[in-house]
């Protein structure tokens, strides 16, 4: 008994420094991810608006002759005139929903936020606190998405044992995509990063199968299609998020390449400042940017 009881001390022991070290581990990089976040001797960062702006309908038209004996930009200015959404956007609109909003809400950070309307204010910032963001390019992509619905079903078959009935109903709905690449100038770490993030919206769309009062299989479904007000609730939603994702390059850029003694947590993870309640945690690859390798 005795022996239980000092090797659950041990155990015990071992769990209470275990989360101890873990504890201080963690509140070093908070504490320099916040001070980064708080502190007002800011980075001056110069935002590039894009000059690739494209519109990528992949919706087929039955009507439409001679796609392949046209230029690409005359493919894409035909095929996005007869597009449901991309047809209600231009380059004007686009730099008003999305990228006024993404500007402005890195804007709302301790970063001092010029745009090229603004360049001398920008040159006359400390040089060594200084970047650049050039968003390379933006496209906005219109298509068909498929769900799959399926049920599946035992039935007992008196000559061979159980039989599996599979029923599947595939539906198109529309679905419009939201893709951004950017340079980014840091002074930490590297000269310059490629980032590449990409978000969608859909049709609403939910289906079902249930049995009749006589045992027949029937499909129900219920669908709200998108529209143009939609997206544009997308759109400065994706801004937004984006905006987030390149503060967060920027806030790890500093803690790892600044205080590399601090980064204790694992490779596939980074620091997260959020926006909305100010705090920094640590999230997955899915919550970034994702950097392409030149």
């Amino acid at each position: 008994m005795q022996q239980i009881i000092r090797a659950m001390k041990k155990l015990f022991l071992l769990i209470s420094l275990t989360l101890l070290f873990a504890s201080c581990s963690t509140s070093e990089y908070i504490k320099v991810a916040r001070n980064f976040s708080s502190q007002h001797d800011s980075l001056a960062v110069l935002v590039l608006r894009p000059d690739n702006i494209l519109y990528t309908n992949h919706k087929s038209y039955d009507d439409l002759k001679g796609l392949e004996d046209m230029s690409p930009k005359d493919r894409e200015a035909l095929l996005k005139s007869k597009s449901q959404f991309l047809s209600q956007y231009n380059d004007t609109l686009i730099n008003c929903i999305f990228v006024d909003n993404l500007i402005g809400e890195l804007a709302k950070t301790n970063l001092d936020v010029y745009t090229i309307e603004h360049l001398d204010e920008y040159n006359k910032c400390r040089e060594g606190k200084r970047f650049m963001v050039e968003i390379h390019q933006l496209e906005f992509d219109e298509y068909y998405d498929v769900v799959h619905d399926t049920y599946s079903e035992i039935k007992k078959n008196r000559m061979d044992g159980n039989d599996t009935l599979i029923y599947n109903k595939d539906t198109y709905i529309n679905a419009f995509a939201s893709n951004i690449w950017l340079d980014c100038y840091c002074p930490y770490g590297d000269t310059m990063s490629l980032l590449y993030a990409t978000d969608r919206i859909t049709d609403y769309h939910e289906g079902w199968f249930a049995k009749d009062h006589y045992g027949e299989i029937i499909y129900y479904s219920e669908n709200d299609e998108l529209t143009v007000d939609h997206i544009d609730v997308f759109l400065k939603i994706v801004a937004k998020k984006y905006a987030n994702y390149l503060y967060d390059h920027i806030l790890n850029g500093y803690v790892e390449n600044v205080y590399p003694e601090v980064v204790t947590y694992p490779k596939d993870m980074s620091l997260h400042y959020d926006f909305n309640t100010k705090n920094i945690e640590l999230v997955g690859e899915n919550e970034r940017f994702v950097e392409i390798k030149r």
